[in-house]
């Protein structure tokens, strides 16, 4: 759901509508493409976040340097941890990342709670034809994940 018209190519600000618009945009619209589906199933991932440009900019270096040390603690062969392997799993980590940049706003100097409140996830079933998720390769954040077990 969105009330933008578009984002500013310079400043990166929304430029908003008079009416809120509802689209499910990833199965309907950018799976589509060959090229997505091609990354998707190579590791790549597809994220949609909103926000103003520094908290949309916060977030992105959030989730990459997650990623790093999330790899690194998944690497070590003598420690038990591993990525997940359920969108339920997957979700809790979508979680925390929510929560972290919540924190951030909380503790900084915007007069408005930019966010806040209950961290809401919603899964959208693929559909029969979807590639399976990270079965070609580590995917792009959370590691490998074996094709008995890969996130749909």
């Amino acid at each position: 759901m969105r009330n933008i018209a578009k984002i500013d190519e310079t400043t990166g600000d929304y430029i908003g509508s008079d009416h809120f618009d509802v689209s499910e945009d990833f199965w309907h619209r950018d799976y589509l493409n060959p090229g997505v589906q091609s990354a998707l199933e190579v590791g790549s991932e597809q994220r949609y976040f909103n926000g103003y440009p520094p908290g949309r900019i916060a977030y992105l270096g959030f989730i990459q340097r997650l990623g790093i040390f999330l790899k690194d603690v998944w690497s070590q062969p003598r420690w038990r941890f591993r990525a997940p392997r359920t969108v339920d799993e997957l979700a809790r980590f979508v979680d925390f990342e929510i929560r972290a940049i919540g924190a951030m706003f909380h503790s900084s100097g915007y007069s408005a709670p930019f966010i806040g409140g209950t961290v809401q996830l919603e899964t959208i079933s693929p559909p029969s034809t979807a590639v399976k998720l990270g079965t070609s390769a580590a995917t792009a954040r959370y590691g490998p994940a074996a094709p008995s077990s890969a996130v749909s």
